[in-house]
This record gives C-alpha cells, structure tokens and sequence, in this order.
C-alpha cells in the first residue's frame, strides 16, 4: 500500500513538472526578476505551482493518506516503528534490524502482518465513508 501511495504521489508530481515551462538563467541576470529591494518583479513571480493539480486526485491523496497515518497509529509499537522506518523514512532493513534489534526473520514477519493489518483497516475505512 505505501508503495503504491508513494508510486501515485510522485507519479502526479512529475506529470506536473514535466508540463511546467522550464527556463534557465545566469546569475547575474536575475535582475529581471528582483527589483532593487529584492522583491519580486509583477511579470517575473512564479507560477502559482498548484495551478496545475488536479483537485480531487489531491484531496484523494490526502484522504488515503490521512487513513493510512490513522491504521499506522493503530498498530502495536514494534509494528509501527518498522513500517514507519521501512516505508517512511526508506530505512535499509538491515538498518531497521541493528535499530530496533530484530532479527532477519523476526523484521520480515512483522513487516507482513503489519501489512497485512494495514490492508485490513484501510479496507474497513474505506468501507464505512
């Protein structure tokens, strides 16, 4: 599921910048676009950058990952610290191992039945709305 959250999240956010006008400058010029006080020029200020988002795809990211941050709580202590560190934070398991003193087989249990909770619970969420 944080796979696939993640995968969608930054898949929207490169399909905006790839539309978005690219345009370089040399240092000394950035003149045109500060004025003498160092505010922005009217005609040179940037895009507004969530001109381009879909509306409801956003707030269906923010939807899914409030209910994904809400199952995560729900889980025990170690369950949680795992999934946080391994999807999260995108902490090497090996890492995550020496941290929370897991063994191999013990991180990798875990990391299944607290997938397999987290699918349990964000069905039943997503179930009841």
């Amino acid at each position: 599921m944080f796979t696939v959250l993640r995968n969608l999240i930054i898949d929207h956010y490169r399909s905006i910048a790839g539309k978005a006008e690219k345009r370089t400058i040399d240092a000394e010029d950035y003149q045109i676009f500060f004025n003498e006080k160092d505010v922005w020029n009217n005609d040179q200020m940037p895009l507004d950058w969530l001109s381009g988002i879909d509306n409801q795809k956003e707030e269906e990211f923010i939807q899914l990952s409030q209910w994904l941050q809400k199952c995560i709580e729900e889980l025990k202590e170690s369950p949680s610290a795992v999934i946080r560190m391994r999807y999260l934070d995108e902490q090497d398991g090996e890492e995550i191992c020496k941290v929370l003193n897991l063994s191999t087989s013990n991180y990798w249990v875990i990391i299944h039945r607290a997938k397999l909770k987290l699918r349990k619970c964000l069905e039943k969420i997503s179930a009841l709305k």
